[in-house]
């Protein structure tokens, strides 16, 4: 551990010899002064843990240098101990009353004296160890992304982090004992104080993702966390809250949602999903239900004779002109490189050739419109479960040979 240093500064030979001699037994490191010139010079060029500063100075009062020493932002903290007569007791409150901590009468006891040393060079460096601690602590905490905040109450902010501050919009001590009702529009007020209720009550941290707006008024998802700081009582004393801007994430996460579920080119979606779709209404109340399976007639002749880029095109313009014939309950994927499945639920045979038919004509409709190099042509297939005997699977492979067979008498 680092050396404990102290600053003597003594006007008497005598009195100093002895202080060191008592001192000599801690290894104290030890810098000396004899009057108040020399303290306030050598003071610029160490850093004691303690001053024993006489009251009586030559060329100064030790009172006096003591202000001078707390008006240093160097050294204002550090312990001083005044060293007085015994007879003079208006010493030691006058000591007190300038900044000094503690007091030893000449005619030194050495019990005394190096007890209240070690006792108040204790205190200090445990002090400065907490200081330190706590800057190191602020700096995390006003340099991190994370909003902190406490709760003193359901409805009002304690202290409140930078993070936080600057979501809101308002500087750190505009918030810190205030009301919420000052911040935030109606419903976001209430949704903050509604969990904040609930933290309160029940005594359990609580997490939740919820929309706020920060102070230029974009909406943002924040992953707020508020855990509660009993006492011994079990009873709630404060509430420690954080939030995290999860946007981003989310809406990454949605994206790649999406992309997992949707084909790329079209937006449709894409086989993954489709099997999904018909698992989850295998064997449900929404019988019965048809699947249409189509084959662009054409794409090959786009891709060989005009190029990918176009053929592209062609894949986009026929989802577009299947998706505009169905309903919004129907579900559409595109399950290969020309191939697209429909799922109906609800529908009947009789619906489903109906359909069909119209999808037919609808192709037929965009050729003599457009002047697109290739006619738009699709082969259909339909098959039908009227009940839940019938695996949506089984219909699926059914309505995939009627399209081939349909296929093959063009």
């Amino acid at each position: 551990m680092e050396e404990k240093h102290i600053f003597i500064i003594e006007n008497s030979l005598f009195n100093t010899n002895t202080l060191k001699k008592i001192l000599k037994e801690r290894n104290y490191q030890l810098s000396l002064a004899s009057d108040g010139r020399e303290a306030l010079a050598k003071i610029k060029k160490i850093k004691p843990d303690l001053i024993l500063l006489d009251v009586s100075l030559p060329d100064m009062d030790g009172f006096d240098l003591c202000r001078e020493f707390k008006k240093n932002k160097k050294v204002k903290e550090v312990p001083v101990i005044f060293i007085s007569s015994l007879e003079k007791n208006v010493d030691i409150t006058k000591g007190f009353a300038v900044g000094g901590i503690d007091y030893i009468t000449k005619l030194f006891q050495k019990d005394i004296v190096l007890a209240r040393i070690e006792t108040h060079i204790n205190l200090y460096r445990t002090k400065k160890e907490l200081q330190k601690k706590n800057e190191q602590q602020n700096i995390l905490l006003e340099n991190i992304d994370t909003q902190i905040w406490y709760l003193e109450d359901v409805n009002t902010y304690g202290k409140v982090n930078k993070a936080h501050a600057e979501f809101i919009g308002y500087q750190k001590k505009e918030l810190e004992g205030k009301s919420y009702n000052q911040f935030f529009c109606e419903k976001e007020k209430n949704s903050c104080i509604q969990g904040n209720k609930k933290v309160f009550t029940e005594k359990k941290k609580i997490e939740t993702d919820e929309w706020v707006r920060n102070y230029r008024g974009e909406k943002r998802l924040l992953a707020i966390t508020k855990t509660p700081k009993l006492d011994k009582n079990g009873n709630v004393e404060y509430v420690v809250a954080s939030a995290e801007d999860i946007t981003e994430k989310r809406i990454e996460a949605e994206k790649i949602k999406y992309l997992s579920f949707h084909d790329e080119l079209t937006k449709l979606y894409n086989r993954r999903y489709f099997e999904n779709e018909m698992e989850r209404l295998n064997g449900s109340r929404r019988y019965p239900i048809s699947i249409i399976i189509g084959d662009l007639d054409n794409l090959k002749i786009v891709n060989d004779n005009h190029g990918h880029l176009l053929g592209d095109e062609y894949l986009k313009k026929s989802a577009d002109i299947l998706s505009d014939l169905l309903r919004a309950e129907d579900i559409i994927a595109r399950i290969g490189g020309d191939e697209f499945a429909i799922l109906l639920p609800e529908t009947g045979t009789e619906e489903t050739s109906q359909i069909c038919r119209r999808i037919i004509k609808e192709f037929k409709k965009y050729n003599s419109a457009n002047d697109f190099p290739v006619d738009f042509e699709i082969s259909l297939g339909y098959a039908t479960a009227k009940t839940n005997n019938k695996g949506l699977f089984e219909v699926y492979n059914q309505a995939d040979k009627n399209m081939y067979k349909n296929k093959g008498r063009k």
